[in-house]
């Protein structure tokens, strides 16, 4: 048997109103889709997912969501997976790992098959809660859904008519997250986990050379094109590299590139709190293309 390939949502605004301002309503809902998605790209990056918003009913402020999912090709037929049961049941963890931690990171954790157990001690007690692993590693390492979560929190907090909000599968009855106004402020709390300044990250790049040091030495500085753009002021720490360049005599030319292991360093933006790339730093040098080579290879 296949799963369903669609299931009705129920995104419901909790409070004594029938009616929402239209800043909450677009924002929160603009916020709570990008949460959605981000999620399914890290545990179902191969399926296609569409939410679609059904017609408002009479009277209530229950969103009625159609949740639709497909292979993302042809060639790949969908396991017998419940997968949006599951999407929101990982959600559903990652706020109960948000509001266990408040802006802490764990004392301990403890790996229980697909289940993290994690463990905060405060005033002497130990607390724990037990997770989605894959929950847990998302907490770790995704900013997008740090920031879509705070987002979230302060438009439906700053909303006084909003008691809290609940989604469930509108045939089965299940409630899948269900946060109360009281448990909004937790949502806004600092990841420690993502929560620094900078960051950095080691990945393969050619680099196109615009300025080079004929007399290389440690530290020295040199320019290039990455990705289509100007880089400067970049410190190449591959001695052995330089050292060839020394013994060998090799120039370079406009044209010529080089492979290799780039270290880039981020630095957070103060005003959108994202992540920009700041610094270069060339760790290690694989391969030298000159111009005339890359001309014939194309």
């Amino acid at each position: 048997m296949f799963p369903n390939k669609e299931k009705n949502i129920e995104f419901k605004y909790q409070g004594d109103s029938h009616y929402i301002d239209m800043n909450t309503l677009l924002v929160s809902q603009f916020h709570f889709s990008a949460i959605v998605n981000e999620f399914k790209n890290q545990l179902y990056p191969d399926i296609n997912l569409k939410i679609k918003v059904k017609s408002f009913e009479k009277g209530s402020f229950d969103i009625n969501q159609l949740f639709e999912i497909s292979a993302v090709s042809a060639l790949f037929g969908l396991q017998n997976i419940n997968y949006i049961s599951n999407l929101f049941s990982v959600i559903a963890d990652y706020i109960s790992i948000q509001k266990f931690l408040k802006g802490q990171k764990a004392s301990e954790t403890f790996d229980r098959n697909n289940k993290v157990e994690i463990h905060l001690s405060i005033s002497g007690e130990n607390n724990s809660i037990t997770v989605d692993k894959e929950a847990f590693k998302i907490y770790q390492s995704n900013d997008i859904i740090s920031e879509a979560f705070k987002q979230e929190a302060k438009i439906l907090e700053s909303d006084e008519e909003i008691k809290g909000i609940a989604v469930r599968d509108l045939k089965s009855g299940t409630e899948f997250i269900s946060v109360p106004r009281d448990d909004f402020d937790s949502l806004t709390y600092k990841n420690a986990y993502l929560d620094v300044e900078e960051k950095e990250k080691v990945k393969t790049a050619y680099l196109g050379i615009l300025r080079w040091e004929t007399i290389p030495s440690k530290g020295s500085r040199w320019s290039f094109i990455y990705e289509n753009r100007k880089i400067h002021q970049v410190n190449i720490r591959d001695e052995a590299f330089l050292k060839r360049i020394a013994e060998e005599g090799i120039r370079f030319g406009a044209g010529d590139t080089l492979f290799v292991d780039l270290l880039v360093k981020f630095k957070k933006e103060e005003y959108s709190g994202m992540f920009l790339e700041d610094k270069f730093e060339v760790v290690k040098v694989h391969q030298i293309h000159w111009r005339d080579e890359q001309s014939k290879m194309f």
